[in-house]
């Protein structure tokens, strides 16, 4: 019986730590947080796009902000970049959930075959 109850305590995990919620998912609301763009170029801004990625408002705010000075000098050129359609049904957004801001879709799934 000893031999037993002492591999039970030894196969018992430790209580894991919650890691902290890095500052640029970190969110009190969900008007807090926001998709990012799938893809962001001095041509063209794709919107979200699956594998959805939230963060702070902030961090788009941000990497606009970023975007539009490095594009203000003439000296970029326009890569080919194709915005990927949402899957017919598709529907997303940012949502703050326990302090960390994550992404919500329904109807995302992309085909299989």
């Amino acid at each position: 019986m000893l031999a037993a109850l002492a591999v039970l305590a030894a196969c018992e995990k430790p209580a894991t730590e919650s890691k902290p919620v890095p500052a640029e998912q970190q969110c009190a609301r969900d008007e807090d947080c926001v998709l990012l763009p799938s893809a962001l170029t001095c041509c063209i801004e794709c919107p979200p796009a699956p594998p959805f990625e939230a963060a702070a408002s902030w961090v788009l705010d941000g990497m606009l902000i970023e975007n539009e000075t490095e594009c203000a000098e003439p000296r970029h050129l326009c890569p080919q970049i194709a915005c990927d359609p949402l899957p017919e049904g598709c529907v997303a957004r940012a949502v703050c959930v326990s302090g960390r801001c994550m992404a919500l879709a329904q109807g995302c799934e992309l085909p299989t075959t």
